[in-house]
């Protein structure tokens, strides 16, 4: 286990609650394929989304036969700024791309 002197030698932690370390770490990157996923299963459920049917319906019968996840991961799919985490994406591939290899 992780005390939390050893944890803030490793992230830079101040003090803080001990469920909070997490606000130190990095945010993860969400890779492109996750990224194309989340962009299908969006479509998927646009095209099928009217106002008298709810988002479990649409889960239900539509997304999971194709792509087997749970509610809340499908809140957190319609959730995700797909641009933003694109974009963002991109910008760290080129300054991957542009560091010298050692």
């Amino acid at each position: 286990m992780i005390t939390p002197t050893a944890f803030g030698r490793f992230f830079n932690a101040t003090k803080c609650h001990a469920f909070s370390y997490i606000c130190v770490m990095k945010k993860k990157m969400i890779q492109r394929n996750t990224l194309m996923r989340y962009q299908k299963i969006k479509e998927l459920y646009r095209s099928r989304k009217t106002e008298d049917i709810p988002t479990t319906v649409i889960l239900r019968k539509y997304i999971y036969p194709v792509y087997p996840i749970s509610r809340n991961t499908l809140i957190r799919i319609l959730n995700t700024d797909l641009d933003a985490e694109m974009k963002r994406l991109i910008e760290w591939e080129n300054q991957q791309s542009l560091r010298p290899r050692e």
